[in-house]
């Protein structure tokens, strides 16, 4: 069963002022696991995923304030994130659970398809990172579906290719125990409060 699933609620495209600022990168730098944070203000989201989101413990989304001097730390289901924005992007450190530390770095996108895609609908979230492709590879993309009060666990998001918007929103799909389900995402451009 294919059905189509469109975000049109909290953090995508709502709220006044200026639109949120997307910074994409790679935790650790070479690993699998992308990372990209949204600021508004004094508003923070971030996202984190892994290659298997399934497989892996899985935090959600973020959500949190930064403060005058460009810091931030949230924490969200015994993950934590702390972190400090500068002139070159966002750096920090993610710790899981368990106390593994990781450091990531995140920076504007250069690519027009690069950055954050977001889908919010009843209980369920959708996240979608692009990175920056580089001369010599198409865009690199990590997403992950849940519910927070669900039984599924986390599942992957697999963007349909080539990779295209279709006005500004991508693709992806999603296969599930009730089969795959369509859905479209669109760039994060409000940050919630």
């Amino acid at each position: 069963m294919v059905g189509t699933i469109v975000g049109a609620a909290l953090g995508l495209g709502c709220g006044g002022g200026a639109g949120a600022t997307i910074l994409v990168g790679k935790v650790g730098g070479e690993g699998g696991t992308y990372v990209a944070v949204a600021r508004q203000d004094d508003r923070l989201a971030a996202f984190f995923c892994s290659a298997d989101p399934a497989g892996e413990g899985y935090p959600g989304w973020f959500k949190g304030t930064v403060e005058e001097d460009g810091a931030f730390r949230v924490e969200r289901r015994g993950w934590s994130l702390a972190g400090a924005f500068d002139d070159t992007g966002v750096h920090g450190l993610l710790v899981e659970p368990e106390g593994d530390l990781s450091g990531f770095a995140a920076a504007a996108p250069r690519d027009p398809v690069a950055g954050l895609y977001a889908s919010f609908h009843e209980d369920c979230s959708t996240g979608v990172i692009v990175l920056d492709p580089s001369p010599a590879t198409d865009p690199q993309v990590r997403g992950a579906w849940w519910c927070d009060d669900g039984d599924e666990a986390a599942v992957q998001v697999v963007p349909l290719l080539p990779l295209t918007l279709q006005g500004d929103r991508l693709v992806v799909e999603i296969d599930l125990d009730s089969g795959v389900k369509q859905l479209e995402v669109a760039p994060l451009t409000d940050v919630p409060r």
